[in-house]
């Protein structure tokens, strides 16, 4: 039987128009100028090309999230957020990169995620790109037409009691 926070998680998930998934990053995409993330000198999330003013945009924003912040303080990452422009050749790439897919609204994905690329986390965590896509802020961020779900409080509360999972407060 799953807990409540497996089920309230699950909700959330099946409503978001965003899923976990995973990227293998090519030679070719590794070789890109790409708009990042960077919690001080270290690229966290990469939002796309940057010479997609929509990507620098997205990095911009953020940056400035409370949420976002949130979770970096959860997962003990010190430095300051910023948005810039960052040579693919100067990340250390892992084999397998965490990624935010598209999905449609009202289905659960039990494959990882296959729908279309949105953004890539570099941060090995899946609880940072789960909340990526059910945390309203920060997946309105990345699909505008994502639909409310966690304002932060719900999974905060139900979190309370599963230490091995990230608070958001």
């Amino acid at each position: 039987m799953s807990s409540p926070f497996q089920q309230r998680l699950q909700a959330h998930l099946q409503a978001s128009t965003l899923t976990p998934g995973v990227f293998s990053p090519t030679a070719a995409f590794q070789a890109m100028t790409l708009a990042a993330v960077m919690v001080g000198e270290k690229p966290l999330l990469l939002t796309g090309a940057a010479d997609d003013r929509h990507s620098m945009q997205q990095a911009e924003r953020f940056c400035q999230s409370p949420a976002l912040k949130a979770a970096v303080i959860g997962l003990a990452i010190n430095g300051a957020l910023t948005a810039r422009k960052i040579n693919g050749g100067d990340i250390d790439w892992p084999a397998q990169c965490e990624a935010v897919v598209a999905s449609a609204a009202g289905v659960a994905e039990l494959d990882g995620g296959s729908g279309d690329l949105q953004m890539i986390s570099l941060h090995p965590y899946r609880g940072l790109t789960t909340l990526l896509c059910v945390n309203t802020e920060l997946a309105q961020i990345i699909d505008a037409q994502a639909p409310v779900m966690d304002d932060g409080r719900d999974l905060t509360e139900l979190l309370k009691d599963v230490p091995q999972v990230l608070k958001f407060s």
